[in-house]
């Protein structure tokens, strides 16, 4: 009797979220590097935009000192559809949030034409609170959602939002996209915290919690 092949399970469209310094980036470059071992043909991915540690073209983990070349960055939606996705069975793209809901939209058909599985990972709200564009049609979009969980800076307590600051005084408004990290390397920082120190931020600022 000649074995019967089985098909291929059904590719999903996975949205791993969290503050920022929750190692989001570790956690996908690791998973890059395990799928490759495993001898899977693996698309990275990564936004034009995201140039915090001068190289447009990798995608780095500052908490965890781990790096990987971006396959792919994206600029537009035309940079999604001129991959040659049947080459691939697995993709992975960093730093969502900075993407547009039309690119969102484009990785959906690809899971569902190709059946290619792709795992994106970025923050879900900006500094105001606000759901970022790419991020809220992920949220519509994705067959999963899974947070990967962080401390806040002040307390201790699971960090829910991203605070941005300057010059040691909180900042409630402005423009969406500011580069910056929890360090001194920018002119604005940003610190992970729960609801409570973001409304009450003077203990983090003032302790230097967040260096």
């Amino acid at each position: 009797m000649s074995q019967q092949s089985h098909p291929r399970s059904p590719a999903t469209l996975d949205f791993f979220h969290g503050t920022m310094g929750a190692s989001k980036t570790a956690h996908m470059v690791m998973s890059v590097y395990k799928a490759r071992q495993e001898g899977k043909n693996v698309l990275a991915m990564k936004p034009y935009i995201d140039t915090r540690y001068g190289d447009a073209n990798t995608i780095i983990s500052r908490v965890a000192q781990l790096s990987i070349p971006a396959d792919v960055v994206i600029k537009t939606v035309h940079d999604v559809y001129s991959v040659n996705w049947n080459n691939y069975s697995q993709a992975y793209c960093d730093e969502i949030h900075f993407l547009k809901e039309d690119v969102i939209q484009a990785f959906r058909k690809v899971v569902d034409i190709y059946n290619v599985s792709i795992k994106c990972y970025g923050l879900k709200t900006n500094f105001m609170r606000r759901q970022f564009e790419g991020s809220a049609r992920m949220i519509d979009l994705a067959t999963n959602c899974n947070e990967i969980t962080s401390e806040c800076v002040a307390c201790g307590c699971k960090s829910e939002f991203n605070l941005r600051y300057q010059n040691g005084k909180p900042l409630y408004n402005g423009d969406e996209i500011v580069l910056g990290d929890e360090t001194d390397n920018f002119p604005v920082q940003y610190a992970s915290v729960c609801s409570h120190h973001y409304n009450n931020p003077t203990f983090i600022i003032q302790s230097g919690e967040t260096q």
